[in-house]
């Protein structure tokens, strides 16, 4: 038996293992309850805020602030839905990073925004 193939069957006897030792489900995503339609709502609130970031630019003309936002939400009631957010700060030899808890809300107009 060659080498490869032996290293090949020995990584498809441990993945078999795992699958029926740990039952071979595939993890539910916490935020699967939220429709496409929602997703692609929150999602567009969230690159507006990213966008606005790298617009800022320091004394030289340099952005110097940049976001990133999990994709995952949590719904807490139909118009209300939480994500975390990631704000990058950089100055001369140091990154800040700073994280939060935000609170996506639905006006009654149907608009989502970033509220407290």
């Amino acid at each position: 038996m060659s080498r490869s193939f032996s290293v090949f069957a020995t990584g498809l006897a441990v993945a078999a293992v795992s699958i029926l030792v740990g039952g071979g489900g595939v993890p539910l995503r916490a935020d699967e309850d939220v429709p496409d339609n929602v997703r692609v709502q929150l999602e567009d609130v969230l690159r507006q805020r990213v966008s606005k970031l790298r617009e800022e630019k320091n004394e030289a003309g340099i952005p110097f602030r940049r976001g990133t936002y999990s994709k995952s939400f949590k719904r807490v009631d139909d118009a209300t839905f939480h994500v975390t957010f990631h704000q990058d700060t950089a100055s001369k030899g140091r990154l800040k990073t700073e994280r939060y808890l935000l609170t996506l809300k639905k006006d009654t107009a149907g608009k989502w925004s970033v509220g407290g």
